[in-house]
């Protein structure tokens, strides 16, 4: 009842009860229930926002598990102010270079990247 009236009008919603489920439901029946499960969801969200906010405040617990930080070149594109007085890959691409490139992988791993023979 509750998500049938905060879908649209509660006499449309009773009305979508009665022809879809057979229930006979007053508008003022379902206006109630919507707004009980509202003041429900709304302490349900304050309490989580709460334990978020506390858990972000709690500092992690300490852990093995090292960060592996390699590179990798990819293209990317970039804006032609971002271009001013660099070097294309072809002769005489100064200032016209298509793009640039990407080089970050981060690995948080217990082992290397490829395997604990690279730690």
């Amino acid at each position: 009842m509750a998500r049938a009236g905060s879908q649209s009008q509660f006499e449309q919603a009773a009305e979508d009860l009665r022809c879809y489920a057979g229930l006979t439901v007053e508008a003022r029946e379902i206006e109630r229930v919507a707004e009980e499960v509202g003041r429900q969801v709304e302490q349900w969200l304050a309490a989580e926002q709460k334990r978020i906010v506390q858990a972000a405040h709690t500092p992690a617990p300490a852990s093995d598990t090292k960060l592996y930080v390699s590179f990798d070149g990819t293209g990317v594109p970039v804006r032609p102010s971002e271009l001013v007085g660099r070097r294309g890959k072809q002769r005489g691409w100064l200032g016209r270079h298509p793009g640039s490139q990407a080089r970050l992988r981060v690995h948080p791993s217990e082992r290397g990247p490829r395997g604990p023979s690279t730690t």
